[in-house]
């Protein structure tokens, strides 16, 4: 009633006070009532003379709830701002990876032959996982991504 006739009233006037708190429905639905998004009130009247009262009171409400002027709008900006702190962030991971990679580049050594680099990047294993190089400081190289060497590996799949 009391959030309603606020509402009702803030069409008219600019600075009215809208008790959402008054009552745990009304905070519940502070975004739906009067704010920017669409709602829909259903005003239930019997047919009963028994009801009279109740009915009446029921349109009463309904015509003050009709006033409320709400303005839906596609709130996609939050979304956006995360979308783009990702992309940020992503960017500078990769700027970094990039300068790590320029730092510790030897263009006559494959970079699976490098042992002890500090900055050995991860490789794309066959499940698509990614698995190190080499830890750094360990003293051995990996092995490169298609070696045949080691042989401890079992044969997966059946050929045909």
């Amino acid at each position: 009633g009391k959030v309603i006739s606020a509402l009702a009233d803030a069409r008219q006037s600019t600075n009215v006070h809208v008790p959402y708190r008054d009552s745990k429905l009304t905070k519940l639905l502070a975004d739906s009532l009067g704010g920017r998004s669409l709602a829909l009130f259903i005003a239930c009247c019997s047919p009963s003379s028994a009801a009279v009262e109740e009915t009446l009171s029921t349109l009463h409400y309904a015509t003050r709830a009709k006033n409320i002027v709400n303005r839906p709008v596609q709130q996609v900006e939050a979304q956006q701002e995360g979308v783009l702190q990702m992309l940020r962030r992503e960017v500078e991971h990769l700027r970094l990876e990039n300068q790590l990679l320029r730092e510790n580049s030897q263009p006559s050594t494959p970079s699976y032959q490098r042992s002890g680099s500090a900055a050995q990047l991860p490789e794309l294993g066959r499940e698509g996982q990614y698995r190190p190089l080499s830890r750094p400081g360990d003293g051995y190289a990996a092995e490169p991504p298609h070696s045949t060497s080691g042989g401890s590996r079992p044969a997966s799949g059946s050929v045909s």
